[in-house]
């Protein structure tokens, strides 16, 4: 049985506990499935991502969530790491002109020239944060950043300390309810690097 077909099985009739997500080595989200099992969400998300998979040909769900060795690196990386300053070409049209995008499990992160956007989109983001939408921090109030890379096991994050605020601390856990937190995956820990870089740069302390 392919990767395709197990994955699809196993959202159908597995979903509740997010056996298709560590099959795709999405473990974090696996482990969210598991602790919101109780709600039934999980299992309604499970149906439709298993349908999704069994609809897609092999070679469709293969480049989407087992890229292959043999794609040309650079390209790879230019999709992972590209810096968008052309609003046709930013991820979304609504913030235009970022300097950094990062796609992350539960939500996105834009990065401009003196402010970031949280924007939580999406079933998982909503049941993780609610009905948050989109938080604009200027620069001038945020005082730290932490950064957590992932592994090949657990999700990174990326954490900003507000002027004024209540920091969560203690981690992988607290930040996983903290607003002012992302959690990425490990290919994205360069992009996160250069962030956190790019933000330390350019805030006032």
């Amino acid at each position: 049985m392919n990767n395709r077909i197990l994955a699809g099985l196993l959202a159908i009739f597995c979903g509740t506990i997010g056996l298709h997500k560590f099959l795709l080595n999405k473990n974090m989200m696996g482990i969210l499935y598991i602790l919101f099992s109780w709600t039934l969400i999980p299992t309604i998300i499970g149906v439709v991502e298993g349908i999704k998979y069994l609809m897609m040909n092999d070679s469709e769900f293969a480049e989407k969530y087992f890229a292959p060795s043999s794609l040309n690196q650079n390209n790879t990386k230019a999709k992972q790491y590209i810096i968008q300053s052309n609003e046709s070409k930013c991820p979304s049209m609504k913030y235009g002109g970022a300097k950094f995008f990062l796609q992350g499990v539960a939500g996105q992160l834009y990065v401009y020239d003196n402010k970031i956007v949280l924007e939580r989109k999406g079933i998982l983001g909503t049941i993780i944060h609610g009905f948050a939408g989109s938080k604009t921090i200027p620069f001038k109030y945020i005082h730290s950043v932490q950064l957590r890379e992932a592994t090949s096991l657990i999700n990174g994050f990326i954490q900003f300390g507000i002027a004024g605020g209540i920091e969560r601390r203690g981690g992988l856990i607290n930040a996983a309810d903290d607003e002012n937190s992302l959690f990425f995956e490990k290919e994205n820990n360069e992009l996160a690097l250069q962030i956190r870089n790019y933000i330390e740069d350019n805030i006032v302390l």
